[in-house]
């Protein structure tokens, strides 16, 4: 028989998932490219997590635990407005407790960029607030000449664009979907 007369006792053994929960979220309120984190049970990847009334990309959740999800930046198209979070898995669906609020994002604001001066082709690191919205890259020009090359993060605070062919002596603006920001240095 292939098995010199010994079948083993052999248990496929087995517990359904549970259906999750949202027990916290942080923080209460962001705008579109901001981050936040949701705690709760039963979270598995490939889980479907809404706010604002849309689905968040799942390459914009990162999985900590079945315990922790954290969206990494909050979709431009979410719905401004209060509404809870929902989380959907197999096994069931979540509704946050409590409500969060998308706000409307605030225009872009610089505070700090560095170097302060280089040639073309160097790249220059901007600080500041509202900087990326998630919907896209910072439109950035160096007095007047746009930068084609501009690098994100998954952040709302810094970003990095080369300084484009053609660019001379004066201020950077950047501008987002919800405004502009022009520099006072150069």
């Amino acid at each position: 028989d292939g098995f010199n007369g010994f079948m083993g006792d052999y248990r496929l053994t087995w517990s359904p998932l549970a259906a999750p929960t949202v027990s916290s979220f942080t923080p209460t309120s962001a705008y579109a490219g901001q981050q936040v984190s949701i705690s709760g049970t039963g979270f598995v990847p490939g889980a479907i997590v809404t706010i604002g009334g849309v689905p968040v990309p799942a390459a914009r959740l990162s999985f900590g635990s079945a315990n922790q999800v954290s969206v990494t930046q909050l979709p431009a198209n979410a719905a401004v407005g209060s509404a809870p979070i929902i989380i959907t898995t197999p096994a069931g669906v979540a509704v946050s407790g409590g409500a969060f609020t998308v706000l409307p994002p605030p225009p872009p604001n610089i505070t700090t960029f560095s170097p302060t001066s280089g040639a073309a082709g160097s790249t220059v690191t901007f600080n500041g607030t509202a900087l990326s919205l998630g919907d896209g890259p910072p439109l950035v020009s160096f007095n007047g000449v746009f930068s084609s090359v501009v690098t994100t993060s998954n952040s709302t605070t810094t970003f990095s664009a080369r300084v484009p062919s053609g660019a001379t002596t004066g201020p950077i603006t950047l501008q987002t979907s919800a405004g502009a920001t022009t520099t006072s240095g150069n």
